[in-house]
């Protein structure tokens, strides 16, 4: 519920401080926090549980909210655009609902409930759609999707989190299993990415300022989709140097893509609307994320079926993982025709 409060305002709360000329930099430097929270979480992680127990990381979070709720108490103006308006409940439900099943659906993949359950949540999100194309104060207002430079942006938006989330656990299996790399090393490996991530995203907002942020952000799932490409050749004795080479395509991607798009995408609504594309944008993170983790380990288990990976199958593994990088190159490639052809107009 907090990260729901959190991230499906945050957006819509930096649009509405910063005028148009700054606002990709001021998203490239709030996309910075996070790429930082996702560098610097597991090594702190890591530390605290190893000299203090797994309990402290729970008490670790509590100043760090306590500054936050007064960072945030800080902040002067409010926007409620939607003052005076009634709450959706029944909306609310069926969205809440239709969520959950198919993000359950999406993770026990390639099962056949799993396939129930998705076709369920689609019919609900029909439903949902045809409610509140019709009442007068919707939980969301769908006719923001009539705009088609807002929903291709959204798309593309989704692709990018589909392909990003699978990343870290692939190459984290291949990284142990097959090059034989501690946990403690393949992570600095990994790592690499959020560092390029955080270097380069404020550089990448300020650059979608001066520019078309949907021309950044289609660049950097160009870059995307070269590193997908370049681990779909993924073999046994691929050179860690290609590796973290990848890693480095992978964060550039990130971070031209991530607050140029989100520039993009807010920039097609008007004032009103911020709050409702800002948390459509975070949808669209989670459902990516959870499409992305279903089509890896769907393919895992289609190629390995239900043995776990030892030295005798690593042929398979390596199948399975090329597979994926060949789904998500294209699934990449398409996010950048869209955030191409999405531009950035409002309609």
């Amino acid at each position: 519920l907090s990260c729901a409060m959190i991230f499906g305002n945050l957006f819509a709360i930096i649009v509405s401080i910063f005028p148009a000329s700054n606002r990709g930099k001021a998203l490239g430097i709030t996309l910075t926090g996070s790429f930082m929270g996702m560098f610097l979480g597991p090594v702190l992680g890591g530390f605290l549980t190893e000299y203090f127990g797994w309990r402290s990381i729970f008490f670790f979070n509590v100043p760090l909210g306590v500054l936050a709720t007064i960072a945030v108490t800080r902040i002067k103006g409010e926007w409620t655009e939607a003052s005076g308006e009634k709450f959706d409940i029944l909306g609310a439900f069926i969205y809440g609902f239709s969520l959950i099943t198919l993000m359950y659906g999406l993770s026990i993949l390639p099962e056949i409930v799993g396939l129930y359950l998705i076709f369920s949540g689609i019919i609900c999100l029909i439903i949902f759609y045809l409610i509140e194309s019709r009442i007068e104060s919707p939980l969301l207002d769908v006719k923001i999707f009539h705009n088609w430079s807002f929903t291709l942006h959204n798309l593309a938006a989704f692709i990018s989190f589909c392909s990003a989330a699978p990343i870290v656990f692939t190459l984290s299996l291949y990284l142990q299993y097959v090059k034989g790399l501690d946990p403690q090393w393949a992570g600095i490996i990994i790592a690499v990415q959020s560092v390029i991530m955080t270097l380069f995203s404020p550089l990448a907002g300020k650059l979608s300022d001066i520019t078309e942020p949907h021309k950044v952000a289609a660049l950097g799932m160009i870059l995307n989709t070269i590193g997908c490409t370049l681990f779909a050749f993924l073999v046994e004795d691929t050179s860690l140097i290609i590796i973290i080479i990848g890693f480095c395509l992978f964060g550039l991607g990130f971070a031209h893509f991530s607050s140029p798009n989100t520039n993009a995408l807010m920039g097609t609504v008007e004032s009103r609307l911020y709050g409702v594309a800002s948390t459509t944008l975070s949808t669209m993170r989670v459902m990516g994320q959870m499409s992305g983790m279903g089509i890896v380990l769907m393919v895992m288990v289609l190629v390995m079926g239900s043995s776990i990976i030892s030295k005798q199958n690593y042929p398979e593994f390596l199948t399975s993982t090329r597979i994926s990088f060949v789904i998500f190159a294209i699934l990449s490639f398409l996010g950048a025709s869209a955030s191409m052809v999405g531009g950035n107009k409002r309609e």
